[in-house]
């Protein structure tokens, strides 16, 4: 666990990766969170190995209920099948959502999340992704370089935490 200690407009504040990893947890989305804040260099930096609930995108979810089912009666099989910008466009909801939640928790502004998709399952319904937030004013070039060496090294093997 990484604790940060940062100055909003009340005072000092401190932020526990511990508490982020929770509330990350609370979300129906994500179904695992490793917190890996303490593998990278970077100050007032938090870092979360994340994977999305698998059944996030099945569309037999739906199936049982009636008002999808007529709605959808005559549809090809597969019609809502997802792509991969989908689910980026998904996470990236997500993230937005998350950021927006986090900075009104925290009273700061310069609250900035970014991902990365590091690893897709073969049947398509196994999401892991890097999850930064970072806790000051950043370039969105940098963020995106820092998210990229993470999710690089989780695909090559630092990520035990789901095998």
């Amino acid at each position: 666990m990484v604790s940060l200690k940062l100055m909003n407009d009340n005072g000092k504040i401190q932020v526990k990766s511990r508490d982020i990893k929770d509330l990350l947890l609370m979300s129906e989305d994500i179904e695992k969170c490793q917190d890996i804040s303490d593998t990278i260099k970077e100050k007032d930096i938090l870092v979360f190995d994340c994977q999305l609930a698998k059944d996030l995108f099945l569309s037999n979810k739906y199936d049982l209920d009636p008002i999808v089912s007529s709605l959808t009666e005559g549809l090809e099989e597969g019609y809502f099948d997802m792509f991969f910008e989908d689910i980026r466009d998904y996470i990236k909801g997500f993230t937005d959502e998350f950021e927006e939640d986090l900075q009104e928790k925290y009273g700061f502004d310069d609250v900035r999340c970014h991902f990365e998709i590091y690893s897709i399952g073969q049947d398509f319904d196994d999401f892991k992704f890097i999850l930064l937030v970072a806790f000051k004013r950043i370039e969105i070039q940098k963020l995106d370089s820092i998210v990229k060496i993470v999710g690089r090294r989780r695909l090559l093997g630092a990520s035990k935490f789901y095998s």
